[in-house]
């Protein structure tokens, strides 16, 4: 099990990586995820929630882990790229 929760951690980090500038050079903004693991890092701190994020943390690397891993690769990607806001909110309709 602990070989294979390495393998599955770097998978998720390259996944990450991957992601991040598939969404850069598509024209998106490359922030997303970033932006989403800052939000679950925020929620984990949060009083009582600690256990909800048990099984993602015991399979996934950390949230900071993470944040730090994309944080550079969203600021070499600058503000370029678009959100498509509203496509998405009317798709929720």
């Amino acid at each position: 099990d602990i070989f294979s929760m390495r393998l599955s951690r770097d998978k998720e980090e390259g996944a990450d990586v991957r992601g991040t500038q598939l969404a850069a050079q598509s024209g998106y903004a490359s922030n997303g995820l970033l932006n989403f693991l800052r939000t679950l890092e925020t929620a984990r701190s949060q009083p009582g929630t600690e256990r909800n994020f048990g099984q993602l943390l015991s399979t996934h690397p950390p949230f900071q882990e993470r944040i730090a891993t994309l944080e550079p690769i969203v600021q070499k990607a600058a503000s370029a790229g678009r959100t498509l806001e509203a496509r998405f909110r009317g798709a929720l309709q």
